[in-house]
């Protein structure tokens, strides 16, 4: 968990790219100037100062935040009211820039609300496939089982022999997933490991009121309730 799970379901899953933030926000309004009209601004502090920036959360997606962190490393965050969705951005955003990206699902499993999956994938890092992802592994429920999911070759790092384990949902725990992304300078649960620098990025074409909208504390409330 990420801040004790207080900004959830945002931190069920992040995305990072191994660029400085400057240049990435450089890429990403050079990239969202040509879909739509798009305001970027700085922000400042904590990692928890800095997500209550991305509030209300909506559907559909209006606002993303990229922050620093004390690596080389940049985290994606975005405020859709389900939990955010760094993939597009992540696997997109890595191939423009010729750099690796991240991304790591750590969701539980409540029902009616979010389907439980432990997820990781590496971008850009070659040999990558025709969506640039190297190599991903997740376990996924989908509501009615648990599915494996594997794609590319494996990594030196990976224990593969948990892979095998009978139960599908715990041959990739999280901790595991944790493990993986700490092997390539990432530590995405810990909150020491997050600048206090980033950019907010709205979707001006969007308004609050086309949106259904929900606070940090009105998600807690309706996971809570499940």
């Amino acid at each position: 968990m990420l801040l004790t799970n207080k900004f959830a379901p945002t931190t069920f899953i992040i995305g990072f790219l191994e660029r400085d933030l400057e240049r990435i926000v450089n890429v990403d309004t050079n990239w969202r100037s040509t879909i739509g009209r798009f305001g970027f601004r700085p922000v400042s502090g904590g990692l928890s100062t800095m997500l209550r920036e991305l509030e209300p959360l909506s559907g559909p997606v209006k606002r993303a935040l990229w922050v620093e962190t004390k690596s080389g490393w940049t985290a994606y965050f975005d405020n859709s009211i389900n939990g955010s969705d760094p993939y597009g951005p992540i696997s997109y955003i890595s191939g423009l820039l010729s750099c690796r990206g991240v991304t790591i699902s750590c969701c539980p499993d409540i029902k009616g609300q979010a389907y439980g999956q432990t997820r990781f994938d590496l971008w850009g890092q070659e040999p990558v496939d025709a969506f640039n992802c190297t190599r991903s592994v997740g376990a996924t429920h989908d509501g009615d089982r648990w599915s494996w999911d594997v794609v590319g070759e494996s990594l030196p790092f990976e224990r593969v022999e948990t892979y095998s384990r009978k139960r599908i949902k715990d041959r990739f725990p999280p901790e595991l997933a944790n493990e993986y992304c700490l092997s390539l300078g990432v530590n995405p649960y810990a909150e020491s490991f997050y600048g206090e620098s980033g950019v907010l990025v709205e979707n001006l074409m969007i308004a609050d009121s086309q949106c259904r909208t929900e606070t940090y504390e009105q998600a807690s409330a309706r996971f809570k309730r499940r």
